[in-house]
């Protein structure tokens, strides 16, 4: 039992030390001496957290390692063939998209690059370094493994010797001391590293995921794509399986399909957004935090506690998930008079400090933070209401009503801890997102979709419970995973879901041919100037383009919003030639230069070339000498 608790000791300080230390979150805008306060600071802030954990956990009882392998993967797949078939069949009908060039507009460009953030200081050059290193770790893993055994021998006999309570305390010391060694050592070394904004803006665990997902596959966008498909994936499956823990199965294969072809979420789950990885979070604390109130087994609180802490790592919206199941658990708990929950309350907790310090972090440093607008609650004008009008837009109004009279069905007649917890989770998010400072977006909008997947999923099953014919199961689940394909893929019907402002974002345009161009034809003493591209700096790495080649407006045009100002920076940057978009389907003051660049009717510019995709097309200009 001791060896299993020592596990999860390890995994969470190794997080937190990773997370905090390594990546360079304490890397900020101030003095070196500064900055020496604050990783001095974060190492003191983790060892009393470590000091308070291994207090908690030694009175834990668990009786499984952090990782429980299959007994026997085969017979689950046929047990499970028909979620097998749904999620293949899910996958199947991404592929081309994967393949499909970075959007340029929209955040995945940005998230895709932030994968790249360590070749801001290091030559890219010394990518194939990483990609042994990661394949030699994999090796070194399997190797482990299979002399591991089925019973953990091996990492049970580590973590005895050299995390138990005997372990000898000289060898502690001496482990201690290495590691402190080494983390003053790493300061030491990156001390005087520059400052990027990037660094805080967003957590760093989307991009560690993407950075492996290189060291895999090389510099691609398909990879970090692959992963966001393989939550979307995983999110119906944990989705399956939480539903299973209180319900039928059918019921549970119901819901794993609705949030499958949801339009939403099938769209989000080709991009390397994070939407799809926000859900997976949510939809894996939610699993192992119902299977623990069921169960009671104490494994899956320790995970809900480090799923929670790591899920913020990667959307700070995972937050949430800390109030909705510390509510959750001390609601249950009373309502079952089992009022001896103080030692599960502080597992729960200790989620929070992989959360307090990048909330400190950002709190003072990022320019992002969520707010509360109480203008929101105005009635037919505010956030609140029109993200509720929003809902049908999104996943149909067919669907939308049967949601609606699900919420009826269920405080009616269904209510159970399964219902009452997504009932919790479904208005934690939604107050959140309708108060919070940022737009509407369908793709924020998605953390509403477990509940409405559960929901759905337990009124129809239960309906056709009460029609006695045989095959009524399968005549409802075949119908309506056919309409949800069709809504998501078949035109005319999916226009609605894709009329919007912010699908109108998800254009493809063919950068990646348009920046091949520029690698094989710009020479080393031209420049271009790249306008509202924003995967040109990934391509840009991809291809090894000069740094010095390219200048990018990705976003703020308004250094050369005027024929004027453009002209000017032109000169006074070298540039020869010019890279943008058409069409451009947002609006706005600054994009104005993109239509004058588009209609070039002095002609001032001579067109060298014209990319096209789909009708989307990106232009390059050629700057004449007189200009």
């Amino acid at each position: 039992m001791t060896a299993f608790i020592n596990q999860y000791k390890l995994l969470f300080l190794l997080s937190w030390i990773f997370f905090y230390l390594i990546y360079p979150a304490w890397a900020l805008p101030v003095s070196v001496s500064a900055r020496a306060f604050v990783f001095l600071g974060l190492i003191l802030f983790f060892c009393i957290s470590a000091f308070f954990m291994n207090r908690w956990f030694n009175v834990f009882i668990v009786d499984k390692p952090v990782i429980v392998w299959p007994a026997n993967p085969g017979e689950q797949v046929k047990s499970h063939l028909w979620l097998v078939i749904l999620c293949a069949l899910a996958v199947a009908l991404h592929i081309y998209r994967i393949f499909s060039p970075i959007l340029i507009m929209g955040d995945e460009a940005m998230h895709i690059q932030g994968g790249l953030m360590i070749y801001e200081y290091i030559d890219i050059g010394r990518h194939k370094i990483f990609q042994v290193a990661f394949w030699t770790l994999i090796v070194l893993v399997l190797v482990i493994k299979k002399f591991n055994g089925a019973d953990n021998h091996l990492i049970k006999r580590l973590s005895k010797r050299f995390c138990g309570d005997s372990t000898n305390h000289l060898l502690k010391f001496v482990f201690g001391f290495l590691i402190t060694g080494f983390l003053v050592s790493y300061f030491l070394l990156l001390k005087d590293i520059t400052y990027l904004p990037a660094l805080i803006r967003y957590p760093p665990l989307s991009r560690f995921l993407y950075f492996i997902s290189y060291s895999a596959f090389g510099i691609t966008h398909i990879g970090p794509r692959m992963l966001q498909l393989t939550f979307y994936v995983l999110s119906a499956v944990y989705l399956y399986r939480t539903i299973a823990l209180f319900s039928d199965r059918k019921a549970a294969l119901t819901g794993a399909s609705i949030y499958l072809f949801l339009p939403v979420s099938f769209v989000y789950a080709g991009l390397a957004e994070l939407g799809c990885g926000t859900v997976f979070f949510i939809t894996l604390i939610s699993f192992h935090f119902l299977r623990f109130v069921k169960e009671n087994d104490n494994r899956d609180l320790l995970l809900t506690s480090y799923f929670i802490g790591m899920g913020f790592l990667y959307k700070r919206s995972i937050l949430l998930m800390l109030f909705v199941c510390t509510a959750f658990l001390i609601i249950s708990k009373i309502k079952n008079k089992d009022l001896n929950f103080s030692i599960h309350l502080k597992v729960i907790l200790l989620s929070s400090v992989s959360i307090v310090p990048w909330m400190v972090i950002g709190k003072f440093f990022s320019w992002r933070n969520y707010n509360i607008i109480w203008s929101n609650f105005r009635p037919f004008e505010g956030k609140v209401f029109t993200y509720f009008m929003n809902i049908p837009l999104d996943i149909s109004w067919v669907l939308f009503l049967l949601f609606l009279s699900s919420v009826i069905f269920i405080l009616l007649s269904k209510r159970n801890a399964l219902t009452f917890y997504f009932g919790i989770l479904f208005i934690a998010y939604y107050f959140f997102l309708a108060l919070d400072i940022a737009y509407i977006s369908p793709r924020l909008a998605m953390a509403f979709y477990p509940t409405i997947a559960v929901y759905l999923a337990l009124f129809l099953y239960t309906i056709i419970e009460k029609i006695r014919w045989k095959h009524s199961f399968k005549l409802l689940f075949f119908v309506l995973t056919a309409y949800l394909i069709a809504i998501s893929t078949v035109p005319p019907l999916n226009a609605q879901f894709l009329s919007s402002s912010e699908f109108k974002k998800l254009e493809y345009f063919p950068g990646d041919k348009a920046m091949k161009w520029v690698k094989d034809n710009v020479k080393d003493n031209e420049k271009i100037l790249t306008l509202r591209i924003m995967s040109a700096l990934f391509y840009r790495d991809k291809y090894s383009i000069d740094r010095n080649k390219i200048i990018n407006f990705w976003y703020e045009l308004y250094e050369v919003s005027t024929p004027e100002k453009l002209k000017a920076f032109c000169k006074k940057n070298k540039i020869s030639y010019i890279m943008f978009p058409a069409p451009l389907y947002l609006k706005g003051g600054n994009l104005k230069i993109l239509e004058y660049l588009k209609e070039n009717r002095e002609e001032e510019f001579l067109e060298v070339k014209r990319f096209n995709l789909d009708g989307n097309y990106i232009i390059i200009y050629k700057l004449k000498k007189d200009l």
